[in-house]
């Protein structure tokens, strides 16, 4: 049964407090949210938002311009129980009149604090294990569709509409300064294109080094500056690569989001395979190329004409990733952040 009739288009504009629901520990989706925040900012210009995630990494939207408060459940209280329940109090406190579950109904635990968080209207999609927790159930969508689409859809329902599917992260002046500070660390000139390169990936995700490798050397060969991005997880392949890499390569092992994030975003494109890095970069309006090795990426695949997806189940060729990163540096206006320059492709 859908219960649209529960909050009709005149009885939104009474909203005053929204919350969206996502305690998951990733930050892709997390990322995969803030769509979401826009389409209610937009409909409902004065209403406070809140956003209900986890502390690995809510503290990225302190400052976004589109949130009013962050709810950070760490991990610790899911087994300490007098520190959940003081979170919830929190939460309730707000009188927030619009809860929304933004895990499609999967998340037991979203549901839950969906349920138990005081909201006048709780709204999510019927038809999943969860769906009694809600007093206010959408049509369930198509189960290939992005689940940006997803969440729009989800919101739609209740009459708060959006065509804009971007996500967005904020940045600050601190964290852009910081990262202004490492390119005169690293001596590079504003006319210089900086491609920057995440070697990250979990599993069957992950590109061979060896394509890695080649892309680096066909980019220095097009006078453009490679910035390789390591992890933590990636440092034992970096050692595979290190003593073979050009000594042209930057080498950044910056750890902190924020400032991975800053340091993206005077990057004139972005090579990854699927991972948290892929959404931070087009989040943060860096265009993008994503290597796909599983069929998701109509699920979760970054979405807009600066971004390019790239899926090969037996293993994407370095010139086909070459040919759009060329593509997006030859075709870079309209960018949000720092003018890109352009370079010439000649393969």
């Amino acid at each position: 049964m859908c219960w649209r009739k529960r909050l009709g288009p005149d009885s939104i504009k009474s909203i005053q407090r929204v919350l969206f629901v996502r305690p998951n520990f990733r930050m892709g989706n997390m990322l995969l949210i803030t769509p979401g925040f826009r389409a209610v900012r937009q409909q409902l210009p004065e209403a406070k938002i809140g956003f209900l995630t986890t502390s690995a990494y809510g503290h990225m939207l302190h400052h976004h311009s589109d949130l009013d408060y962050v709810h950070e459940l760490t991990r610790a209280m899911t087994w300490k129980w007098w520190e959940l329940f003081s979170f919830l109090r929190q939460i309730r406190k707000r009188r927030y009149d619009l809860v929304i579950d933004c895990s499609e109904g999967a998340s037991l635990l979203g549901a839950a604090f969906v349920a138990f968080s005081g909201g006048r209207y709780r709204l999510g999609f019927e038809g999943g294990p969860n769906a009694s927790l809600f007093n206010i159930r959408s049509p369930a969508n198509d189960p290939d569709d992005h689940r940006i689409e997803k969440l729009l859809s989800l919101l739609s329902f209740v009459w708060i509409g959006s065509e804009d599917q971007s996500m967005k992260l904020t940045l600050t002046q601190a964290h852009k300064n910081w990262a202004s500070e490492r390119w005169r660390h690293w001596e590079i000139s504003e006319e210089t294109p900086c491609v920057g390169i995440n070697l990250g990936a979990r599993g069957k995700k992950r590109w061979p080094l060896t394509c890695f490798d080649r892309v680096i050397r066909q980019l220095i060969d097009e006078q453009v500056q490679p910035i390789l991005f390591v992890g933590p997880e990636e440092l034992d392949c970096l050692s595979k690569m290190e003593t073979q890499l050009p000594e042209q390569v930057i080498i950044d092992t910056t750890h902190d989001p924020s400032r991975f994030a800053a340091l993206l975003n005077r990057c004139a494109a972005f090579l990854t395979c699927d991972t948290g890095p892929m959404h931070l970069a087009v989040a943060v309006g860096t265009p993008t190329v994503a290597i796909f090795r599983i069929h998701n990426f109509n699920l979760i695949g970054p979405l807009g004409p600066r971004h390019r997806t790239l899926f090969d189940p037996d293993g994407t060729r370095a010139d086909a990733a070459l040919d759009l990163i060329l593509d997006l540096l030859n075709n870079a206006e309209g960018r949000d952040s720092e003018a890109v320059p352009r370079v010439k492709a000649s393969c």
